[in-house]
């Protein structure tokens, strides 16, 4: 199981190309349709890729949907969840809340999107500068 932004797409697209024999979903968020990758013909792996430009979501909204949406992955398999901070650790929770141990799961988050407290500090701060 592979899930990720486009944050994470070199580590994708190499685990992708470098792992023959494996069988497993991937799961690719990306900004917009046009920046979704040909990768080839792939034994074993479902690619999906998912653009954000269909609609208002934020970053990694729609791969971490996508993972939950679908069926979990074996007890055995390795998986490796990367991309904006929510989408990897919400990823690895419901990965281990699916049957996968921790050590069976790579995850790192790359960038977190601004809280609302912090939007709204950040709002006052400018407004403050404005007079």
């Amino acid at each position: 199981m592979l899930v990720g932004d486009e944050t994470a797409l070199p580590g994708l697209r190499g685990i992708v190309r470098h792992v023959s024999r494996a069988r497993g979903r991937v799961v690719v968020e990306v900004p917009c349709e046009a920046d979704a990758e040909d990768w080839g013909p792939s034994s074993g792996m479902d690619v999906t890729w998912l653009p954000r430009d269909s609609g208002n979501h934020r970053p990694g909204e729609r791969a971490l949907a996508a993972l939950r949406a679908g069926p979990p992955p074996h007890r055995e398999a390795y998986a490796f969840v990367a991309g904006e901070s929510t989408l990897a650790t919400s990823g690895r929770r419901w990965l281990v809340g699916a049957g996968l141990t921790k050590e069976r799961i790579f995850f790192s988050g790359y960038d977190k999107r601004p809280s609302l407290r912090s939007r709204l500090h950040a709002a006052r701060g400018s407004r403050r500068g404005e007079a």
